[in-house]
């Protein structure tokens, strides 16, 4: 679990997901973006797949997310 900590720290992480590993970033939630800018800002084609993929990567339940909110995101 350090080593994941440490290694989101560092920048670019591999984690998994139900459709196999992804490499990651850490994104940080700025005032007023919402999960599908944040998807789009992948860079990713299918944005609602990032959305998705976001959803798992960080356990959330639906697409609310918060100012200053730290986030496993996808790498294009």
């Amino acid at each position: 679990m350090l080593s994941l900590v440490f290694a989101a720290c560092a920048g670019v992480v591999v984690a998994t997901t139900l459709s196999g590993p992804v490499e990651t970033r850490t994104a940080v939630v700025l005032s007023g973006q919402s999960l599908w800018d944040i998807a789009q800002d992948t860079g990713a084609r299918d944005v609602a797949e990032a959305v998705a993929q976001i959803r798992e990567l960080n356990g959330l339940e639906d697409s609310v997310v918060y100012p200053g909110q730290s986030l496993l995101v996808p790498v294009s």
